[in-house]
């Protein structure tokens, strides 16, 4: 029960985080380049996998599952410090009229002195937007709730993977966490593909 609660609460925050982090990445990229780093993005996720097979394959023997347990809370640490080192939006701090340090934020992501960033003097005035507005687009809250409920399976299928492997296979832990890393780079290579052509294809439309 400890672990399905802490479970719960990873899932809960990856997911917030990976849905503030794809913004917060567009925002500072180029438009022609945001696709690629979206992809790029993405194509990361089956990395952690990756990780994880290797170490089960490698090291559980020596650190056994507190180990494993243990060392997937590096990640988690390098994701705060992250978070401290980048800015806050420059959109959302020009919104709520904090000028001086949406001027530090975007000299941070131009790489230029913040005295060379001209904004406007006075904010524009806010447009307050409430949660209800979501369900003024049924469809779209109903489009977006399927595309998460295949994400939960495909999650729930990734989060036993191993212990599937060993069960149908009747392989050792350490081969399922070895056929888990072939997977995940098949995974990773996938995505990398398709993100590849609908970036290429939306260059086309924008030539078009």
């Amino acid at each position: 029960m400890f672990l399905v609660i802490c479970r719960f609460l990873v899932g809960f925050g990856v997911t917030g985080l990976y849905t503030v982090d794809i913004a917060v990445v567009q925002e500072f990229v180029p438009a022609s380049r945001r696709g690629w780093i979206t992809g790029v993005t993405t194509t990361m996720l089956p990395a952690g996998f990756i990780l994880g097979a290797l170490l089960g394959q490698y090291a559980e023997a020596y650190i056994g599952w507190r180990g494993l347990f243990a060392i997937g809370l590096l990640p988690a640490g390098l994701s705060l410090l992250i978070r401290a080192w980048v800015p806050e939006s420059p959109h959302w701090l020009i919104r709520v009229g904090r000028l001086a340090e949406a001027r530090q934020s975007l000299a941070w992501a131009l790489m230029v002195d913040p005295k060379e960033i001209e904004l406007p003097a006075v904010a524009p005035p806010v447009e307050k937007v409430v949660w209800r507005e979501l369900f003024k687009y049924p469809r779209s809250v109903a489009a977006g709730c399927l595309a998460g409920l295949s994400g939960t399976g495909i999650t729930g299928f990734l989060l036993w993977q191993v212990t599937l492997f060993v069960m149908v296979l009747h392989v050792t832990p350490a081969q399922a966490s070895g056929l888990v890393v072939w997977l995940s780079l098949g995974r990773s290579s996938g995505a990398s593909s398709v993100h590849g052509s609908r970036t290429r294809s939306g260059a086309a439309l924008r030539l078009h």
